[in-house]
């Protein structure tokens, strides 16, 4: 994982995403917040709380896509989402019902004014599981306004619901706000009894690979049923 001999393609498919279509692992849930005492990069002293709700097995991560003649001068690459109604319907229920634990507030991020057929779907389907949810508030948000907001105003959100790929970009932006993925002070870290200190990475890895003591808090996909629609 991480060696600079190996293929970066190789983890994600042959190993990443055959488990979480194996499993359905359909919610990967990264929380973002922030502690008291932790540096932050912001200049906000506002406490930031708030969880990306990423689609996990559909849209643009679904590796239904090929290379027609790479090394000829007419080669050409596909790449083909894929969104299904089955699919956000329960994403969305998931968030809708988590939010009604947190502070019933659900952005759901979008790019529909570009991605004129996925995603006005995937904006269509959710609102219709957002009208079953009448107290929760929901607002729409484009991915570049909603980049933005992380940094400008985090503390505005509650649960972000979002696409496999802008789930991937936004939750590392949260990781980052948090003061994680290197961008907090270096802390030297003592090993309590019984716990190995952390494995030396090899030089020649990529700075995020030898910040593995700064990496943000974990991150998990949860494992749900083909119907489930209760956050565990």
């Amino acid at each position: 994982m991480g060696l600079p001999d190996v293929d970066d393609t190789l983890p994600a498919k042959d190993y990443t995403f055959k488990v979480r279509t194996g499993f359905m692992q359909y919610v990967n849930y990264r929380p973002v917040r922030t502690w008291p005492g932790v540096a932050r990069p912001l200049k906000t002293e506002k406490p930031i709380d708030f969880v990306v709700i990423r689609e996990n097995v559909e849209g643009e991560f679904v590796q239904a896509g090929k290379q027609i003649l790479p090394d000829d001068v007419g080669g050409l690459a596909i790449d083909t989402s894929i969104f299904t109604r089955r699919g956000i319907e329960r994403i969305a229920h998931y968030a809708f019902q988590l939010a009604r634990k947190r502070r019933k507030r659900v952005h759901h991020i979008t790019k529909s004014n570009t991605l004129i057929y996925s995603l006005t779907f995937w904006d269509r389907v959710i609102r219709e599981v957002a009208a079953q949810y009448p107290d929760v508030e929901h607002q729409q948000m484009y991915i570049d306004n909603a980049a933005a907001s992380f940094v400008l105003r985090p503390e505005i959100f509650d649960v972000v619901l979002t696409t496999n790929l802008f789930g991937d970009i936004l939750s590392d932006l949260g990781g980052a706000l948090m003061g994680s993925l290197g961008a907090g002070r270096k802390r030297k870290h003592q090993p309590r009894e019984g716990v190995p200190l952390h494995v030396r990475a090899h030089p020649r890895l990529g700075a995020r690979h030898r910040r593995q003591g700064d990496r943000q808090p974990i991150r998990h996909d949860l494992v749900g049923g083909p119907d489930a629609r209760t956050p565990g």
